[in-house]
């Protein structure tokens, strides 16, 4: 019943909380997917990311303070709390990652956060994804028709109905997938992983388009690369996951619908073409290293985490297998340049590091 539902305005929130609810969920993801290779069976396989899974679950508590006086702040606040404990205790990775991704449904619930999975997912087991959780009531091939769907009030959704399903970004699929419809027949799939409702959402968004269509926007996309990449009709993975085809035919007409539509089938083509992970994590320590000049502590930090987890951290396990040395020096220093900064360092010492994260992150590319 993913057509039914309406979602929550995310402008009924300040930006500023949206942003904090997006960093939030940022963390949340990160840790959820790392933590248990870092921990198992009760024993630290890894110090050092252990205790970087330390600072940052504390970077989630001080986030969660920022959070606005609402009905929900304590509740999330102990959630917070709760997950602290537990990687302080070094429990379980499973644990770990199931309170990660409880309290990463309650931001997206209660803040109607429009986020975008940190890299594109592989599409590849979608469609025995979708059999398994999905075809019972949307039918195997996605026209509602299901053998559980008889009866159904409202009835499950049909993906080819275009006059609604022009309006379902993937994020807004993502979201449902994630919460449910309250209601409806439609539950909340929260034993899914976050990767797992990313391949889902982007597998049902596929159903909108045709493969003309498809062979359409791989043309023009191909073309448009090639030729200036602003003409691109979308050019990172937040454009996609919140455009809808509605959106993008009035903006841009049939061309950006059939980009928009090859892309929702090959998100790993977008972001092979999307500026280097590297060349962000560069661009967030140059930027970093201003603000802490100009005496702005906070937007350093935040700067010197995006670093880390918008950029390095994209590329830590090709760089593992290729230059392992290299990876855990430039983790290490990552590290060390953000306790310099929350601990006020001197400028010049905290120039020095970023100096040689810029040299060592350079040699990566």
């Amino acid at each position: 019943m993913i057509a039914c539902g309406q979602l929550a305005l995310a402008d009924s929130f300040p930006q500023e909380t949206q942003r904090t609810a997006q960093k939030m969920l940022h963390v949340l993801d990160y840790v959820a997917v790392d933590f248990p290779s870092v921990v198992e069976d009760g024993a630290v396989t890894n110090e050092d990311e252990y205790w970087e899974q330390v600072e940052f679950v504390r970077r989630l508590v001080a986030l969660t303070k920022q959070l606005p006086e609402t009905t929900e702040k304590l509740s999330l606040q102990e959630n917070a709390d709760q997950l602290r404990l537990a990687v302080q205790q070094q429990a379980a990775g499973d644990k770990v990652a199931a309170l990660c991704n409880a309290m990463s449904l309650r931001l997206i619930e209660i803040f109607q956060v429009g986020v975008a999975p940190r890299k594109a997912p592989k599409l590849t087991g979608a469609a025995s994804l979708y059999q398994d959780n999905c075809s019972a009531c949307h039918g195997a091939q996605g026209f509602g028709d299901g053998p559980r769907a008889a009866g159904l009030q409202p009835a499950p959704a049909n993906f080819y109905d275009r006059d609604r399903q022009q309006y379902r970004s993937v994020f807004a699929l993502y979201n449902t997938i994630s919460l449910g419809v309250t209601g409806t027949a439609m539950p909340a799939f929260e034993n899914l992983s976050s990767e797992q409702r990313w391949q889902l959402a982007f597998y049902v968004s596929n159903f909108y388009a045709t493969d003309v269509e498809r062979a359409k926007g791989e043309a023009l996309f191909t073309e448009n690369f090639t030729e200036k990449k602003s003409r691109l009709a979308i050019s990172n993975l937040r454009q996609l996951t919140q455009t809808t085809p509605a959106q993008i035919a009035a903006e841009q007409g049939e061309s950006g619908v059939v980009e928009l539509a090859y892309l929702r089938a090959n998100p790993d083509e977008l972001q092979a073409k999307m500026i280097s992970p590297l060349h962000v994590a560069l661009d967030s320590l140059n930027a970093s290293l201003e603000a802490y000049e100009n005496a702005d502590t906070q937007s350093a930090y935040d700067l010197a985490v995006a670093a880390y987890l918008e950029g390095f951290e994209l590329v830590e396990t090709p760089l593992n297998s290729t230059v392992p040395q290299l990876r855990i020096d430039i983790e290490k220093t990552m590290l060390q340049y953000r306790e310099m900064i929350k601990s006020n360092a001197g400028f010049e010492a905290v120039q020095q590091v970023n100096k040689e994260l810029v040299a060592m992150l350079s040699e990566a590319q």
